[in-house]
């Protein structure tokens, strides 16, 4: 796994507990049981909506029922499961890693922030700056 040359992560942690095993870098969403966090699934349409809602990223591996750090705001740092381009809106994908954003027209893409490096393939990390936001394709 490749770690470009990225700025020192920068933003809020939080701390919760992992409700299933986590790996540094995972893109994480809440989980069922409160308190937990679980890196993110399938991205799959529930309802015409793309993708899991990802609160941050894990800082440190956990595994289920122990502590994890989850960076919440600000630049962090994700594992890429294909190539993205700096700048390309991020989601969340299976196994916690990050695409580029779907394009398919009168879809709405849940989106953890922006891409701040590239990466030139799967298992890259590659820095984030944390904005939620949805994607709305209507052409």
């Amino acid at each position: 796994m490749a770690v470009k040359n990225q700025p020192r992560f920068v933003g809020c942690v939080e701390s919760w507990i992992a409700g299933a095993a986590i790996n540094k870098y995972d893109a994480v969403k809440l989980h069922t049981t409160e308190g937990c966090v679980m890196k993110t699934a399938v991205l799959a349409d529930v309802n015409g909506m793309y993708g899991d809602r990802i609160v941050g990223f894990a800082l440190e591996s956990a595994d289920a029922g122990q502590p994890v750090s989850v960076q919440t705001k600000g630049t962090a740092r994700g594992r890429a499961s294909a190539i993205i381009a700096i700048g390309a809106s991020v989601q969340g994908t299976t196994d916690g890693e990050l695409v580029t954003a779907g394009t398919t027209a009168h879809k709405v893409y849940k989106c953890i922030g922006v891409a701040a490096s590239a990466a030139g393939a799967a298992d890259e990390i590659i820095s984030v700056v944390i904005e939620p936001h949805d994607n709305h394709l209507n052409a």
